[in-house]
């Protein structure tokens, strides 16, 4: 016979839950003054050597735990959490002290530092600037949004879509839920515009958008396009059938640009046109130039190009390409303009495996720019095209909308059906330029080359909206992974994270070298791609990927649930992580070391095992770099064969060092040998390594 020892509801809940017609229902007279918190993960059975136990459980608010002598029952109002005390009424240690079990699905930060989070099972939260945390939305949350310059204007989400907004900081609320948001999920993105605190986009099987910001109303919301159903994506007329799902969001994003006009209309830039050049460079193998100072590249291994425009220039566009003849070389192509002595990134193309790099800068702005052309591996030479558009107007002030929309369905193989489908739905590269609040440019993108599998995100590259990243998971259930229920898994392939430069119609798998587990989110800062996953945070050597490292060490290997800048400092990361609450990261002008493992970061072991109490093998590793490097180095001792190849067993287990090497630095690292081979090393015995 079984009782509840843990019921869902205690105290006062049974108010809300009766009020709203919620389950379970609250029993009168039955109602227990204390529970544990909802949504039970784990439990531990404890002895305590004297007949007794101590029963401890996991959940969405923690740890819980109740301790009973040999004999007596457990109790519902026996719960102990954060100060309980003990038999004599004396304070002990709270089970949950120093334990950060925060499960954030989303945060947003201000200009101010003011920080709300969206928690699975814990509402919304509020972080004010000086660290004071506190709760100012119930229930479960969700995603959320800040307005950058007024804190007090926040955007909360219950289950289902159901937005809420506060103008006074969390003290009242309205909810704006789109009154015809159809077949949303139970945790539904939302996202605001990063160049528009009013304008925001929801989606289930429509897709909802809103300029009216928190005077927005549940009747107020536009629906600018239709997801249609799985066997027929983007068909508003197809009804939802058995095998036949509604599709439905799973990732947004939006962001608007606005054109002032009055632009000037005169004499456009001279074009430059450049043939066989290069030969006069050496291979350099440095893809790191999207940073805010000046480039990394070394003297020789480029040529650059000044390129000067007017004030009175009339310049629709700056097109900027690189040609040559055989494959087997790789030339990449870089602009930037010069700012306070400093060149400043403005956009580049590093493809590799091509012939070609073209990079675009519309309506360009006035100024002194260098086109950089630097030979990563090269031997032949290449033809350079620096070409203007002439504009022919000075333009009226409108807003283009830039909207990407990842969707699924079935999206849960569990508690929905099979098979699973997935798909991207855009307003960019379509029949007319996309519009806030408008279905214009709205259609199915082509998507060749996206695995099967949950986005879980889609990111428009801030300097080219045609350039989209996606992130993938495995389906909308997470421990489900593809073919748990038996289903057809022919279309999952393989990768994480994915880009696409013509507006979602072809994907390019750019996962390299990280880890085969989920990507949740992704960044670009000054030119490099920073990827959230299952177990951490990554940086890539450029924003196609491809070589990535550890960010930083000091971040717990947990989910990361979302990632974004604090809108007035890009260098502040804020990355939300699924069950150890919120941290922040500062970019510095450090670079992967990852990056340059071509040569100009060169390893020293030393020739003797030193210190013979503690018999280390010594490494040392020297850079030339000019500024700062981190990453992640894995340290291996084998045994040494005859003839000098290092291919014989570990004698050692390997260390992963993180580490930080100062700019034109050098940094010692050291592997523990195990006793036996210590052993032979005091027996005067020589053991190479």
């Amino acid at each position: 016979l079984f009782k509840v020892v843990g019921r869902y509801y205690a105290g006062d809940t049974c108010t809300i839950l009766n009020a709203t017609n919620g389950l379970p229902v609250c029993v009168a007279g039955n109602v227990p003054a204390y529970t544990t918190h909802p949504d039970q993960h784990a439990a531990l059975w404890v002895p305590d050597g004297s007949g007794g136990v101590t029963l401890v459980v996991g959940n969405d608010g923690g740890i819980y735990k109740q301790h009973v002598a040999a004999g007596q029952d457990l109790a519902n109002d026996q719960w102990a959490q954060g100060k309980p005390t003990d038999a004599n009424g004396n304070p002990v240690a709270g089970a949950n002290d120093g334990l950060n079990t925060l499960q954030p699905y989303d945060a947003a930060m201000a200009n101010d530092g003011t920080l709300y989070m969206g928690l699975q099972d814990n509402g919304q939260a509020k972080i004010e600037p000086d660290g004071t945390m506190y709760t100012v939305f119930g229930g479960d949350g969700g995603f959320t949004a800040v307005d950058p310059d007024n804190s007090d204007v926040n955007y909360e989400e219950y289950v289902y879509g159901d937005i809420a907004v506060t103008t006074d900081g969390g003290k009242n609320w309205n909810d704006i839920q789109p009154t015809n948001l159809t077949s949303s999920q139970f945790t539904t993105p939302f996202e605001m515009d990063p160049n528009n605190a009013d304008h925001l986009m929801i989606g289930g099987r429509d897709i909802e958008e809103t300029t009216d910001g928190p005077n927005t109303t549940s009747d107020s919301w536009t629906k600018v396009f239709d997801l249609g159903t799985q066997q027929h994506p983007g068909d508003a007329g197809a009804t939802s059938l058995l095998g036949d799902p509604d599709n439905q969001l799973s990732a947004v994003d939006v962001r608007s640009e606005t054109t002032s006009g009055g632009l000037p209309t005169g004499p456009k830039t001279a074009d430059q046109h450049h043939n066989d050049k290069g030969a006069d460079t050496i291979p350099g193998f440095d893809e790191t130039s999207g940073t805010t100072g000046q480039p990394t590249q070394v003297p020789g291994t480029y040529n650059d190009y000044p390129v000067k425009i007017g004030q009175n220039d009339g310049d629709k566009a700056m097109d900027v390409t690189v040609s040559w003849a055989d494959s087997a070389d790789d030339w990449d192509l870089y602009l930037y303009r010069k700012q306070g002595g400093n060149l400043t990134f403005v956009n580049d193309s590093a493809s590799g495996g091509t012939t070609s790099e073209h990079l675009q800068v519309k309506d360009p702005k006035p100024g002194d720019y260098v086109v950089r052309v630097v030979n990563w591996d090269a031997a032949g030479t290449y033809d350079l095209d620096i070409t203007f558009t002439q504009r022919t107007s000075p333009g009226v002030k409108s807003t283009t909308d830039y909207a990407y929309v990842g969707y699924c369905g079935y999206c849960d193989t569990i508690t929905q059906g099979t098979p699973f489908a997935n798909g991207i739905a855009t307003n960019v590269g379509g029949d007319k330029p996309g519009k806030p609040d408008s279905p214009n440019g709205w259609h199915i993108a082509k998507a060749r080359g996206l695995p099967s599998r949950y986005i879980t995100s889609v990111r428009i590259d801030p300097q080219d909206p045609r350039t989209v990243y996606a992130t993938l998971a495995g389906y909308g259930r997470r421990w489900a992974f593809p073919g748990a229920v038996g289903e057809d898994t022919s279309k999952i392939g393989t990768g994480h994270v994915f880009v696409s430069t013509d507006a979602g119609d072809h994907f390019t798998d750019i996962s390299g070298n990280l880890p085969d587990v989920p990507a949740n989110w992704s960044v670009v800062h000054n030119g490099r791609l920073t990827v959230g996953t299952d177990i951490g945070v990554f940086e890539s050597c450029n924003a196609m990927g491809g070589k990535y490292a550890v960010l930083a060490a000091g971040l717990p290997h947990a989910p990361i649930s979302t990632m974004s800048f604090k809108p007035n400092d890009p260098d502040l990361l804020v990355a939300a992580t699924y069950g150890r609450g919120i941290y922040t990261y500062r970019y510095d002008d450090a670079q992967p070391l990852l990056c340059h493992d071509k040569g100009r970061v060169k390893m020293k072991i030393a020739k003797k095992v030193q210190r013979r109490r503690k018999q280390r093998a010594r490494v040392k590793l020297f850079s030339t770099i000019d500024r700062k490097l981190h990453g992640t180095v894995t340290l291996k001792a084998r045994k040494r064969h005859h003839h000098g190849h290092h291919h014989g067993k570990l004698v050692a287990r390997p260390k992963r060092v993180h580490v930080t090497i100062k700019p034109d630095g050098k940094v010692r690292l050291g592997i523990k040998l195990p006793p036996a081979v210590r052993s032979k090393i005091g027996q005067g015995k020589k053991v190479k390594v």
